[in-house]
């Protein structure tokens, strides 16, 4: 289901929203919304989910830690956008060197989208030396890439000299007391299921005609309280730059709260990526779906996951699912989030 409205609508259609929920739960989705105006939070639940219904939130990683951490980070003086990654690794491919933080936040590094790491290498040590060797094919040209927020997370690691986990830890969780917001190792209470083994990636694999240096042992069970993205369970232990955190719409939203109050990062360097397309965040109106246009900022994850802010509005909303659930039968599912 895809609704549209006019370009120069800035406002989320809750009802709309609240009404594709209610559409996709009858297919057996679990979903958890919620919205943030103002000092006002309203929350819905539909299919399994509830107020204590916890979600592997995938990409969502990529905002609100990753960028969330390279912000505060540029704040705290350790790095710029500007830097090349030669400042922070003196064995890199001479071209990966060039490659700015500008250009891995904003998908126009050149690095290749994706990889199945675990059929590539057999640690996280060896995916670095890997990705280190990388060529760089389209520079400048945007192409949405995981590999790029997982080179982040070692940029991240590298600064702080600390695993990336404990730079969450340290610099956003404990602050905001997001007590559900975790790694896989440390959930609290059970994740609602994702799929039933990762069928999508192996069709990724086939599609783009990969070819793998090891066998593969894939998943065959029904995926809860593990990373979905097997590249991040596998392969980095559950923690990874692209990937890794399971949440809840709460969390989230206090979360969205410290963005829009400034509260871990000046408003100049958080208004800076805002006024920079796709700087971390998703910016394009044609990728952003549920009738978002100018002033919305916000990230989707592939397992049923998307987060959105508006600091002109000064709202924000959270959309979680567990769209993978139903497996490869539904055409819809590839182009569900708009890319």
């Amino acid at each position: 289901v895809t609704f549209h409205l006019s370009s120069d609508n800035i406002d989320m259609d809750k009802e709309k929203i609240l009404h594709w929920a209610q559409e996709l739960s009858s297919q057996g989705i679990s979903i958890q919304i919620g919205f943030l105006k103002g000092n006002k939070e309203d929350f819905y639940y539909f299919g399994d989910a509830d107020k204590d219904s916890i979600f592997d939130i995938a990409s969502v990683t990529k905002v609100v830690m990753t960028t969330y951490l390279i912000q505060i980070a540029i704040d705290e003086g350790k790095l710029k956008l500007s830097d090349p990654l030669s400042n922070f690794f003196n064995d890199i491919n001479s071209d990966l060197g060039e490659v700015t933080i500008f250009e891995l936040l904003s998908h126009t590094s050149g690095l290749i989208s994706w990889l199945p790491f675990y059929g590539l290498v057999n640690s996280k040590k060896e995916a670095f030396d890997y990705i280190k060797k990388l060529v760089i094919e389209a520079k400048g040209k945007r192409l949405y890439s995981d590999v790029g927020f997982i080179f982040l997370g070692f940029v991240l690691e590298q600064v702080y000299d600390l695993s990336l986990d404990k730079v969450f830890l340290n610099k956003i969780k404990s602050k905001l007391h997001i007590n559900d917001t975790n790694f896989y190792f440390n959930i609290s209470s059970n994740s609602l299921p994702t799929s039933l083994g990762n069928p999508f990636e192996k069709e990724l694999i086939k599609n783009r005609n990969l070819k793998t240096l090891r066998e593969i042992k894939w998943r065959d069970y029904r995926i809860i309280n593990e990373p979905n993205d097997f590249n991040c369970f596998k392969t980095f232990q559950g923690v990874s730059g692209h990937c890794g955190l399971f949440s809840n719409s709460k969390d989230l939203l206090r979360i969205s709260r410290s963005f829009l109050d400034y509260e871990l990062v000046s408003k100049k360097t958080l208004t800076n990526f805002y006024n920079q397309k796709n700087l971390g965040f998703i910016s394009e109106s044609n990728m952003m779906r549920f009738d978002l246009h100018n002033g919305w900022y916000g990230h989707h994850g592939f397992t049923g996951c998307s987060y959105f802010i508006n600091p002109k509005l000064k709202e924000s909303f959270v959309f979680l699912s567990n769209r993978q659930i139903i497996g490869l039968d539904d055409g819809s599912y590839i182009n569900w989030k708009g890319f």
